[in-house]
């Protein structure tokens, strides 16, 4: 017989223990993709997006959070507008 971790490791548990370290597991993986660009091909964000796609195919379940980077080279400007970023003026 195997236990579930969520089972054992309840709010209870976290009540009565409130520095305790673990966390609740999700009923779900969760997969964050943050690629940067492929050099004068693929932008980062349409790399995350052939990742995702790919990904979803082989698990329908996953919850997939995609962050594109850059590492200051071409695509930096883009990626920060990406995640919010505003142009100045």
């Amino acid at each position: 017989m195997s236990l579930d971790f969520r089972q054992i490791h309840n709010s209870r548990h976290h009540a009565e223990h409130p520095t305790c370290r673990f966390f609740f597991l999700p009923p779900f993986p969760v997969v964050v993709i943050a690629p940067n660009s492929f050099k004068d091909s693929l932008s980062a964000e349409q790399v995350a997006d052939a990742i995702a796609s790919s990904i979803r195919r082989a698990r329908s379940d996953v919850v997939i959070r995609i962050v594109p980077m850059a590492d200051g080279g071409k695509g930096t400007l883009d990626a920060m507008l990406e995640a919010g970023g505003e142009r100045g003026a």
